[in-house]
Order: structure tokens, then sequence, then C-alpha cells
């Protein structure tokens, strides 16, 4: 086992009360300038009389932004906020922006230009072909690069030994599950899952897992775990038909742990609707991906019926007294609160990370991120890599657990034992 891989688990809460020095940040974010700038279109949908297209200008109002443009200027402005705290502690902050599209040859000129070679971090480039990139490059000179998004491509980090993935991917959120059952022995587990034979390398993994980590304890251990394919449609006139298919799955005589292996809303939907009926005969609790909380179509009250527990990547404790100032701060600077859904929670927390970190203890820092642990407003991030070549991922998730008297028990992150 590599000595360099024991990284510090993040304990204590860091307080930072004075800073100095220098921290230069390049930020690559996709605002798309070109098509905000563009504040008019030439509306053709409406004919006259005679069946000619009418051509009629349309004019933007002035509060007018392009939508894709939307959460990335408030992860900006999240990150501004982040910075004018650092610069209140002393340190001084140069911020370099570039607005990168989905096109590699911009990040290729930026690369050969030199403007990013003496940058101490650098956040962004969202997709993932521009991040790959950027990540190689960045790795030949030691510069830390983060990805504050969720990536498509599963493998990024591999022989990117800087790269920084803050978004934990679909096996982080599949490991906290598995260790959450581990405290459910003598339960019957039931694993539904939606792709037929399997074939979704992340099913299989899941699977796997989960059987793995549940084998019997011992002579004594009665935990029943089957795996079982659920079609999700179920004709509307006929929820029996999808009751009576689940039901001989369902034990009466313990706790029965459904995993749903699939995030679909039509058919996370009907699962929880069968399972809801099932649930006023049989003791059921649900564990979910995270994606989950953001299905709308699915009636809440499921949730806490059927006790859903979830891992989520980030949670704001709107109580605490950092929500509380930096609701103040973004009013003050932008004239607005942000929703809760706002990407510029995210922004602030990700810029004093890595920016604060740098900033106190310099390439350590690059080198086992545990040692600096903020108070931050919705992660609370935990990089873990498997070796020196690859780079970070984020195994720092807050799990949600519904209960039946209508409240949500938040549990910090789990440190599994690495």
């Amino acid at each position: 086992s590599d000595t360099a891989l024991v990284l510090t688990v993040p304990s204590a809460k860091t307080v930072i009360t004075e800073l100095n020095g220098s921290v230069k940040v390049a930020v690559m974010l996709p605002f798309f300038i070109n098509e905000n700038s563009v504040r008019s279109y030439i509306d053709s949908t409406k004919k006259d009389s005679k069946g000619k297209k009418i051509y009629k200008e349309v004019v933007m109002p002035g509060e007018w932004i392009y939508e894709g443009s939307v959460p990335f200027l408030e992860v900006y402005e999240g990150m501004l906020i982040a910075v004018d705290s650092l610069r209140a502690l002393g340190l001084t902050v140069e911020l370099d922006v570039y607005d990168t599209g989905g096109d590699t040859e911009q990040i290729n000129s930026i690369i050969s230009s030199g403007r990013l070679n003496d940058a101490d971090l650098i956040i962004g480039p969202v997709y993932s072909s521009n991040l790959s990139i950027m990540s190689q490059w960045a790795a030949g000179h030691s510069i830390p690069v983060v990805s504050p998004v969720p990536l498509r491509d599963q493998n990024i980090l591999a022989n990117r030994p800087t790269l920084f993935r803050v978004h934990p991917s679909v096996s982080v959120a599949q490991d906290i599950s598995v260790t959450e059952l581990s405290s459910h022995r003598g339960s019957n587990i039931l694993f539904l899952y939606s792709d037929t034979l399997m074939s979704d390398p992340l099913t299989s993994e899941y699977w796997n897992k989960i059987s793995s980590a549940m084998q019997p304890a011992g002579p004594d251990d009665s935990t029943i775990v089957t795996a079982q394919y659920f079609t999700g449609l179920i004709p509307r006139n006929d929820t029996y038909r999808g009751v009576s298919s689940l039901e001989s799955l369902i034990r009466p005589d313990r706790e029965n742990i459904i995993i749903l292996a699939f995030n679909e809303t039509p058919k996370v939907s009907s699962a929880f609707s069968t399972l809801h009926t099932l649930s006023r005969k049989y003791s059921i609790k649900v564990i979910g991906y995270p994606e989950i909380i953001s299905l709308e179509t699915i009636d809440l009250r499921y949730y806490y019926d059927l006790e859903l527990f979830i891992p989520a990547e980030s949670y704001i404790d709107f109580n605490s007294s950092t929500a509380s100032w930096f609701m103040r701060s973004f009013r003050k600077n932008f004239g607005t609160e942000p929703m809760a859904e706002s990407f510029a929670w995210r922004g602030f927390d990700i810029a004093f990370y890595f920016i604060g970190g740098i900033a106190s203890h310099g390439d350590a820092f690059i080198s086992d991120p545990g040692i600096f642990n903020p108070e931050l407003l919705c992660l609370e991030p935990d990089f873990r890599r498997s070796n020196l070549s690859d780079g970070y991922e984020n195994k720092g998730m807050f799990i949600m657990h519904y209960r039946k008297d209508m409240t949500i028990e938040v549990l910090k992150p789990a440190h599994p034992a690495y």
C-alpha cells in the first residue's frame, strides 16, 4: 500500500482568521456571451391572409438571459462572494474568466497562448471533452483542475492526477446505500432493476456490491437478497397487476428493503405507487438514487410513507448562520435572494474550498485535501483517490432519510473506512 495515499479524513472544522499571499485562478464556464448579445430575433411563425409568412422582429426584454447561461452565471455569482470573503481575510485573488462553450478549438488556443502557465487553480471547463484536454495539460504543469458539475464520463479521473471531481459519481452513491444496508441484517432485500439482463454495467456493479456485502454473516443471519426485473410499465387502470407481481417477493414476517436501481420518472413513479399500496400490509422501506429527489411528478407523501433513504451530494441548512450570512451577502451584491436550487451555493463552496485550501496549505492541500475542512454552505467535501496517477473524487455525500412523521433526517456524510 502506498503511504502517499494515506489521506486525512476531514474531521474538525478549519477556522481561518487571516490569509496572505496571492492565488491566481482561471474560471472556465459556458456563459454563452454571444447568445446573450443577440437581443432580438425574427419571428416567422405567423402567416397573413394569403398564406405568406409574416416576418416580425421580437426584441428581448432588458432582463432576459439566455437559458443555458443561467446555472453558470449563478455559479459565478457564488464564486464572487467567496472571493470577496477571502480577500477580506487578506488574500490577493486574481480571477481570469473565460467564456468556454463545447468548442475544443478554443480550449486549445487558450492553452497554447500560455496564459494559464502560472495559474494556481483552474475551475472548469464543464464539458467532458474540454475537461479531459484541460486536465491532461494541467497534470503536466501540476495545476489543479476542478470539475464543478455532474459528468457523463465516469472514467475521466484516470491518469489525470490533478483533476478534482466535485460531483460524486453513481458509484459513490451506490457505496453509501450499501453501507446503509449493512445495518439492516435480517431484512428481506429486494433489488429492482429495469434494464433487461442487467445490461447496464452500473446496474450489475450495484447488484454485485449488494450481494457481496450482504453475504450471510453466520448461520443465524436470515437476510434474504433477491434481484427482480421491474418493467415499470403498468397500465394505468391495472395497478393490481403491478402489485401482484411484486407481492410474491415481499415478506410479511420482516422489514422489506426495496432498492430502486433506476431513475427514469415513469418507472420510479409506478414503483412508488405499487410499493405504497403494498405498504398498507407490509413493512417496506425504499433506497433510491440521488436523482429521484428532482423528479417532479412523484407524490411526496410516498417518500415519507416508504421512509425513502437517499444519498444527496449537497444539502443546505437554511437555519444555519452561514446560510443566512450568504443570503444577506447575495442580496447586497446582486439584489435578489438565491433560490434553494440555485447553483450559487455550490459556486461559493467550490471557490472558497479550493482557493482557501491552496492559500492556507499550497501544494500540501493538493496532495492531501482533507487537511482543509472549512464550514461550507452545501457541500461536505471528502476527496479520495485510488492511486497517485489518478484524480480525486468527492465521496462526501449526505444521507437524507424521509420519516413517517413527515420530517427528514439528514445524516452527515458517512466516512467509510478506506
